[in-house]
């Protein structure tokens, strides 16, 4: 009789595999998916508006951080009318330039999020459960 290979999923070594990668996924999402997505977003919401620059006050106050739990883009008080620049007043029409920003990287985000569980979950080895039956 032949050596038979079997590959096994098993869903108790899924849960190991979870717990192991717990700890570490909150930290990896935010430093290698978060963070870098807001930094493409602000540069994007800075480079995509309708708005004719003229001394740059806009584009400066358009910024990006994060923490532990996540981040932000942001305008700082340095640009007394980037609100209405995005809302719009009387006869401006509303720029919604922070929106169109986050929307064009928003599944980008979501893949980054995804390789970054799936390599997590590659380190911890749940994948594979490799049985030799004689």
């Amino acid at each position: 009789m032949a050596d038979l290979l079997e590959f096994r999923l098993q869903a108790f070594a899924a849960d190991e595999g979870l717990k192991n990668i717990g700890p570490r996924l909150r930290k990896s999402v935010v430093k290698d998916c978060i963070y870098p997505t807001l930094k493409e977003i602000r540069d994007y919401a800075k480079k995509h508006h309708r708005h004719k620059t003229r001394t740059g006050t806009l584009k400066r106050s358009i910024k990006a951080d994060y923490d532990a739990d996540g981040g932000r883009v942001y305008n700082d008080d340095s640009c007394d009318y980037l609100i209405f620049v995005h809302e719009g007043h009387r006869s401006w029409e509303p720029d919604k330039f922070f929106e169109v920003a986050f929307d064009k990287f928003d599944k980008k985000l979501d893949k980054k999020i995804d390789q970054a569980v799936n390599k997590l979950l590659k380190e911890s080895n749940w994948v594979r459960n490799v049985v030799y039956n004689k």
